[in-house]
């Protein structure tokens, strides 16, 4: 199961227009223990025990929305002019950012004490860093945009 974030066509969705069929995702693709990882960040508890509801996707989603419109707002003649693909890409890419962004920023709830004494900090969403690095943005399905990138 893929989680991630789709802006969909839909009547309320500025991008509708210039999107036409085309589906840009954001999330955590791959690994399966990744993808299960976001599963459970996302459902906090619920069916995998008591674990806090950090919800990165979820928190996310508003702000890459937010960004997608910008970009293709400020890219609407070059979308005319040469295409889509350029400009869906990038809304993958900051999108991508924008995920690994939040991941890094949530803080609250915190760590336990064990678990700061093994990891050596107190950052609940990082802790090896491949969940953030598997952040990633797709164009139509493909394409792995801003995977691996840390900054």
């Amino acid at each position: 199961w893929i989680v991630g974030i789709k802006i969909k066509e839909t009547i309320k969705n500025p991008l509708k227009k210039v999107m036409g069929s085309n589906k840009v995702q954001v999330g955590i693709f791959g690994d399966g223990k990744l993808t299960m990882l976001a599963n459970i960040f996302e459902d906090g508890g619920g069916r995998w025990g008591n674990t806090p509801s950090w919800s990165p996707l979820e928190t996310a989603a508003p702000k890459i929305l937010e960004a997608g419109v910008a970009i293709v707002k400020q890219e609407a003649a070059q979308m005319i002019t040469n295409g889509k693909d350029n400009t869906l890409k990038k809304v993958a890419l900051e999108g991508a950012g924008i995920l690994k962004e939040t991941i890094e920023g949530i803080k609250s709830p915190g760590n336990k004490e064990s678990t700061i004494k093994k990891k050596g900090f107190d950052n609940p969403m990082v802790d090896t860093g491949k969940f953030k690095k598997a952040a990633s943005g797709k164009v139509n399905g493909t394409g792995t945009f801003g995977k691996g990138k840390l900054g």
